[in-house]
C-alpha cells in the first residue's frame, strides 16, 4: 500500500488538472467524520433510491448553487 501511496505522491507533482489539480490547497478535514460511512449517491438526485445512506440533500444543494450561479432553472439543473 505504501508503494501505491509513494507513486501517487510522485505523480501528483506533475498533475496538470484532469479532472482536478491535485496540488490545489484543498482542506478536506471537515469531511473526515464522513469517511467511515458507505455513502452512495448513484442515480438521479431527484428520485428516492433504495439505498438510504446517501447525501442527496447536499447534492441537491450543490445543484441549486451552481444553477443559481449560471442562471439554470432548477428543473433543468441535473
Amino acid at each position: 500500500m505504501w508503494d501505491l501511496f509513494a507513486r501517487m505522491e510522485a505523480l501528483s507533482s506533475s498533475m496538470v488538472g484532469f479532472p482536478a489539480d491535485a496540488r490545489l490547497p484543498l482542506d478536506f478535514s471537515p469531511l473526515l467524520p464522513l469517511h467511515h460511512l458507505s455513502l452512495n449517491n448513484i442515480g438521479d438526485p431527484y428520485c428516492a433510491g433504495a439505498y438510504g445512506l446517501h447525501s442527496r440533500e447536499f447534492e441537491l444543494g450543490v445543484l441549486r448553487w451552481f444553477g443559481d450561479l449560471w442562471g439554470i432553472p432548477s428543473d433543468e439543473a441535473w
